[in-house]
């Protein structure tokens, strides 16, 4: 489920994103500790599309130096909302992702927090995001 269309300070229709990814470098001795791997580097990332018929699937991958694997599916209520006046778009993955990204500046990610970095038996701290992309176009979809 999106958030309806709202219209943009030009009076441009506004679309919600097609999908959304983040990822976060994880240390070696973390990644072994909750997943059995050696070498590295390794990265978690978690991926949101929009499937050809409106639902959205969520994966989590680990990275493990060219070797991937997703760890966990879902198929997750994608909330958008967009603050026109401040340029920001705000993701709501409950269970999965929250986020704000700075459309006005490039989709840069502003905000990120997930309980599933918990989840995958990660240990506490803080992991801040390596990267992360917000795609727009209207002809992304996820099998």
């Amino acid at each position: 489920m999106t958030h309806a269309r709202a219209d943009d300070k030009a009076g441009r229709a506004w679309s919600p994103p097609a999908a959304a990814s983040i990822r976060w470098r994880v240390g070696a001795a973390a990644a072994r500790a909750a997943f059995g791997v050696d070498g590295g580097p390794f990265r978690v990332e978690l991926l949101l599309g929009r499937r050809d018929d409106g639902s959205w699937r969520g994966v989590v991958s680990l990275d493990a130096g060219g070797d991937r694997r997703v760890l966990r599916e879902a198929t997750p209520v994608v909330r958008w909302a967009r603050d026109g006046a401040r340029g920001l778009v705000h993701l709501d993955a409950p269970g999965f992702l929250h986020a704000t990204f700075d459309a006005a500046d490039g989709s840069v990610l502003v905000y990120a927090r997930t309980p599933l970095i918990g989840a995958l038996g990660l240990g506490g701290g803080r992991y801040e995001p390596e990267d992360a992309t917000l795609d727009c176009r209207v002809d992304r979809s996820v099998a």
